[in-house]
């Protein structure tokens, strides 16, 4: 499964978003790809990591595929995880 990561822009992050994304990684190595996300690309996810929960990164130029996650505080983690795994189930 292949997930585009879009970060937000970063004027507030009260967490370490680059270290959500790796703990994702590791969480789902080989399983699924992540990446970080362009326009140009599909994606069956799209994770989008902000750093407050402004949650203001724009989205909407992006191939969502079947979901768009949101990630705006670390512990956000646990979720991410469950909707992930819910994904890959189906």
């Amino acid at each position: 499964m292949k997930v585009g990561v879009k970060y937000c822009g970063g004027c507030n992050p009260r967490y370490d978003r680059g270290n959500f994304a790796q703990k994702l990684s590791n969480e789902f190595k080989g399983i699924i790809e992540f990446e970080n996300a362009q326009e140009t690309n599909q994606y069956e996810a799209l994770l989008i990591i902000s750093g407050c929960t402004s949650n203001c990164a724009d989205y909407t130029s992006y191939d969502m595929g079947k979901a768009v996650i949101f990630a705006t505080e670390e512990a956000s983690f646990e979720t991410v995880v469950k909707e992930l795994k819910q994904m890959l189930n189906k």
